[in-house]
This record gives structure tokens, C-alpha cells and sequence, in this order.
């Protein structure tokens, strides 16, 4: 696990949060309940099988770091209203 890790440039492209679950949309982090415990989206966490075995033992996520792979965009939006 540590080999591996060491072998991808973390630099870029890799995400994480102590306090914000950037797995799921922010839609859903509004509308549904904090149960305390972070289920690990599959198809975003690039580490959720290296840390598999160790939060099924302990039963908990608190020891582990969701890594979400991807990009992220940001964009300035201006509006412009036509009062007549």
C-alpha cells in the first residue's frame, strides 16, 4: 500500500476533506441526515479497497481518509437582469 501510494504523483488531481464528505453531491450532503459515519462511494475513492479490510475491522472511518480522484472547475457566473 505505502509502495503504491509513493508511486502516484498526489499533487494533482486528488482531493480530500477532515470535515466535508466531497464524495457525494452537495445536494445530498443538505437534504440527508449525518449519521456520523462515511460510507465510502466506490466509484470516487481512489483508496476505498487499499483501506477496505482496516475500516470493516475497526467498524468505523475515522482512522481512514477518503482520496477522490477527479478535477474540479470553477466558474465566475455573471447575470444580467433587463428591467423594463
Amino acid at each position: 500500500y505505502k509502495h503504491l501510494l509513493c508511486s502516484v504523483d498526489l499533487s494533482k488531481d486528488f482531493f480530500f476533506s477532515y470535515s466535508y464528505n466531497i464524495m457525494r453531491s452537495l445536494q445530498k450532503n443538505i437534504t440527508e441526515k449525518n449519521t456520523g459515519q462515511v460510507v465510502y462511494e466506490t466509484m470516487f475513492v481512489w483508496n476505498e479497497f487499499l483501506t477496505r479490510a482496516i475500516r470493516n475491522h475497526l467498524k468505523n472511518t475515522s482512522w481512514t481518509v477518503a482520496l477522490v480522484h477527479g478535477f474540479f472547475k470553477q466558474y465566475c457566473l455573471f447575470i444580467i437582469e433587463d428591467h423594463k
